[in-house]
Parts: C-alpha cells; structure tokens; sequence
C-alpha cells in the first residue's frame, strides 16, 4: 500500500526510538551476562567487564525512564485522539444519515441509523422504493432542493476541523486516507457554491455516497473505509 512520506522529524523520531530500544536490548544482555544468566559474546578482564556492567546499568536505568516519561505517555495520547477521531468520523456519517432520513420522511431512528452505518445495509435501503418511480436515494436528491445542504456543509466542515487537528498531533494518514479526506473536503466546498439546481445537487450526492458505501467502479465491491481504517491505526 503506498503511503505518504512522513514529515522528515517524524521519520527521524521513530528512528531514533528504535535505535534507543536496540542499545537498550545489548545493555539488558550485558547485565544478564554480568550475573551468569547470559553468555558473554566476547570474554574480556574483569576491570572492563566491570565498566560494561555499569554503562549497561546507567543505559537501561535511563532508558526505563525514557519509557515511562515519553512513550507511555505518547502511546496513550495517540490512543485518546484515535478514539476521539474515531467517534467524531462515525458522527459525522450518523449526521448525515439523519439528514437523508429527515428527507425520505422517516425520522432520526437512532436504531436506524446505527444500522446504517454497514455499507451494504445503506446501500440496500437507499436502493429501496421510496415511491413508484424513485428510490429512497432519489427522494434525498429531490429533497435537498429545499432542505439539508446548510446543514451537509456544517457537519463536514466541523469533521474536517477535527481530522486536520488529530493528523498535525499524530502523523500522517495513508495516501487513501487523504482522499476520502479530500473527499470530505470537497463536499464542503461544494455545498458552499451548490444552487438547488439538479446539476449541482447530482454532484454533491456523488460526493456524499462513497462516503457511506466506499463503492467501486472497477470491480462493483464495497470495500472497507479507507479513513477509518487508518484512523484505527494512528
């Protein structure tokens, strides 16, 4: 999978913990070596087996608290915000669920719209007849004419806020990943010029759906959220 370059002290600060991490392993073998748990790789006069032991000790005393002040907490911080990030993208799906329900005259069925969030489950309801001639997917479009875009633009615009905080705090996402984020971007912006005319709500609505049902062309399969598998992943 092809990924963007990671900024380059993000690149050299990964490096640099792994080398630490490697030192730390050789420090805890040469103190298993001083106690007889270990074999020595080479033997060497007691006066700088001795000054081994103690470099090794103070290496791995400083490690440990490497570990304890900097990448614990790293660890955990990075778990809260792919926690965070990961409720703010399934609320913003739910949002717009809700919206497509108002318009269908359903109501926001919080069971519903949980439901709903399984690509194929949406698919599959907004394929459903919503009257004799148009599915519940075309009663979305014709309802938009009146109702939903201001609020459409609101809900990407705020996820879109969250999703560039989250990434400047953690890294970056994979090169799928920023599309759909691009994606999601690029809805705001339509909804910002979008007319309720058919033309431009057809291409908002182009926009909307791959979001819920990641859909494709060239092999007609739903394929996993690129977005929130990587945000499972920060």
């Amino acid at each position: 999978m092809k990924r963007w370059r990671a900024a380059p002290e993000t690149w050299f600060a990964s490096s640099l913990q792994a080398i630490l991490a490697v030192l730390a392993i050789a420090a805890a073998y040469q103190l298993c070596v001083s106690y007889g748990i270990g074999l020595p790789i080479k033997h060497v006069d007691a006066e700088r087996a001795k000054l081994s032991t103690e470099i090794a000790l103070a290496y791995a005393s400083s490690w440990f608290f490497n570990l304890l002040v900097v990448l614990l907490p790293a660890f955990h911080r990075r778990r809260r915000i792919r926690r965070w990030l990961k409720g703010r993208y399934i609320a913003l799906k739910d949002d717009l669920v809700g919206i497509y329900l108002d318009l269908n005259g359903v109501g926001r069925d919080r069971e519903l719209i949980e439901r709903l969030r399984d690509a194929q489950c949406f698919s599959d309801y907004f394929h459903e007849r919503y009257s004799k001639d148009q599915t519940r997917w075309h009663a979305v479009h014709n309802g938009l004419y009146e109702y939903g875009i201001p609020e459409i633009r609101a809900h990407c615009q705020a996820f879109v806020s969250d999703c560039d905080l989250a990434v400047g705090l953690v890294g970056e996402l994979t090169s799928e990943a920023a599309r759909v984020l691009s994606q999601v971007r690029f809805i705001v912006l339509r909804s910002n010029v979008a007319e309720p005319e058919y033309d431009d709500i057809k291409a908002l609505l182009m926009l909307l759906y791959p979001l819920h049902c990641p859909w494709s062309f060239l092999d007609g399969e739903i394929h996993k959220d690129r977005l929130l598998r990587d945000i499972e992943r920060i």
